[in-house]
């Protein structure tokens, strides 16, 4: 043991910079990786038995020269490693071969040192921290309230000018009494207030749905290279290192309502407390924590104060629904485009382990209004659509996409062009191929809350549950003075 120890030292000795890792400099992944591999030899022969100084009657010399020099190593492979890791991690969504590659050779790192579970699940952990809190900023009480007093006070400021605008260059406007220019003014800044608040709202979800998109691209990026990454002595792929280390409990949740699924509809005999091996994704932990913590976290606010702000958090969700729909679908294209650039051992299912060969989400298909009357997906993908064939004849064809309306700056909102059409030319990036896939992808349904837990709110579920009783709610207060009893 001590001549391995003596050889796995020299090694190090004259391949590795110590002083460029403990710097912060520029050091080759390939010197890191046997690095940390001589490193983890090292300890494992220190800590043995027969080398520690506590059962020898006197310590072997020769060992003891070697331990602070191991240990400094050893400090300075795990220093380097971690700086790696924050680094890739903090990277954009846009993930690039190389940095793949990189985040590939700091896992092997880690796997030489036996810490490749700690540090996957320290990587999930950090993005589900930024994920939440990029939810607190956006459903929060005070961010409702300043959304609401921001658009108030611009979309009055905006009144004045408009009403001067019309006193200077109208004569009519003059000729009012100050009533009547009240009233004006009021149906003004009424119009300006409703567009400002939308506005505010869009930006704001807009806003939430980036950070969140960030922090599942990166979880998913994790999650992909582990799959495809093998140590190449051991043959033991790093998912499955992973898979077989225990979940956090900042996971447990998540754990037990996948737990609930995998047992869904099992004999008891085949009931199982841990999930299986082959379906193991760290994705699916990180989005289903991340949609039950939203989902609590929008409870607390739809009660905040007696439930004074349910109607101005109920009004966020057209935005939000909106801005989580092209999020899941960037996270659809992420996904699409990193199945189709690696092997075929790397590919995965957005919530498994398994190849699916119509895509990452279960396929792509049009979805088009003709879907939605009565028009069928034909075998090779092409839609039976008499209703758009007929529109088409008529020279139309070319409506808005679903969730159009919810943008600020939609083709709803601009003017009517000469012939009494709406312009075209912004459209939803919804209205993809991949927009049915979408919708049926558990990634989007987990989001929504439609197929959520006993017991356990999921996703924007109470969100949308709100914003339909407050719809409701709407609807129904004119009947009070149209059925008046006698």
């Amino acid at each position: 043991m001590i001549l391995r120890l003596q050889f796995e030292a020299r090694k190090l000795g004259s391949g590795l910079d110590l002083d460029s890792i403990s710097q912060g400099g520029v050091i080759d992944l390939r010197d890191l990786t046997r690095a940390a591999a001589s490193v983890a030899v090292m300890e494992d022969l220190l800590s043995h038995p027969s080398l520690s100084p506590a059962s020898q009657e006197g310590s072997i010399d020769v060992v003891e020269k070697l331990r602070p020099g191991a240990e400094a190593v050893a400090v300075s492979v795990r220093q380097a490693a971690a700086g790696l890791m924050n680094e890739l991690q903090s990277q954009s969504t846009s993930a690039t071969v190389s940095s793949l590659s990189r985040l590939g050779a700091t896992l092997q790192v880690y796997f030489h040192l036996g810490e490749l579970p700690d540090a996957s699940w320290r990587a999930v952990s950090s993005a589900l921290a930024t994920a939440e809190k990029a939810s607190g900023h956006l459903f929060h009480p005070t961010a409702v309230k300043r959304m609401k007093e921001s658009a108030q006070s611009e979309a009055m400021a905006l009144a004045e000018v408009e009403a001067a605008k019309s006193k200077d260059g109208k004569d009519d406007f003059k000729a009012k009494d100050s009533r009547q220019r009240k009233k004006q003014l009021d149906a003004i800044y009424e119009r300006l207030y409703i567009r400002k608040l939308r506005e505010k709202r869009t930006a704001a979800a807009s806003k939430w749905a980036t950070e969140v998109s960030d922090a599942s691209s990166r979880v998913w990026n994790l999650h992909r290279v582990l799959a495809a990454r093998n140590d190449p002595v051991t043959r033991k792929n790093f998912l499955e290192v992973v898979a077989g280390s225990e979940v956090p409990k900042d996971f447990a949740g998540a754990e037990e309502a996948l737990l609930q699924a995998q047992n869904e509809n099992k004999d008891i005999e085949n009931v199982t407390d841990t999930l299986n091996v082959q379906d193991f994704s760290l994705f699916s932990l990180f989005w289903v924590q991340l949609c039950l913590g939203l989902a609590g976290r929008l409870q607390r606010l739809l009660k905040y104060d007696g439930g004074s702000l349910e109607s101005d958090v109920a009004s966020l969700y057209p935005s939000v629904r909106s801005a989580s729909l092209e999020m899941v679908t960037e996270l659809h294209d992420v996904m699409q485009m990193g199945s189709a650039s690696s092997d075929d051992a790397t590919g995965l299912s957005s919530m498994g382990s398994g190849w699916n060969p119509t895509g990452v989400m279960g396929g792509s298909a049009g979805l088009e209004d003709s879907v939605f009357l009565g028009g069928a997906v034909g075998m090779d993908g092409s839609l039976d659509d008499p209703f758009g064939r007929a529109d088409e004849a008529a020279g139309g064809g070319m409506g808005a996409s679903a969730d159009a309306w919810t943008h600020p700056n939609s083709s709803h909102d601009a003017a009517l062009d000469a012939d009494g059409s709406r312009p075209t030319s912004d459209v939803s990036p919804i209205a993809s191929s991949s927009a049915l896939a979408v919708f049926s992808s558990q990634e989007w349904i987990t989001l929504q809350g439609e197929k959520a837990s006993d017991g356990a709110p999921m996703g924007f579920s109470p969100l949308r549950s709100s914003f339909l009783e407050q719809c409701k709610k709407r609807l129904f207060t004119p009947l009070e003075f149209m059925f008046q009893e006698a």
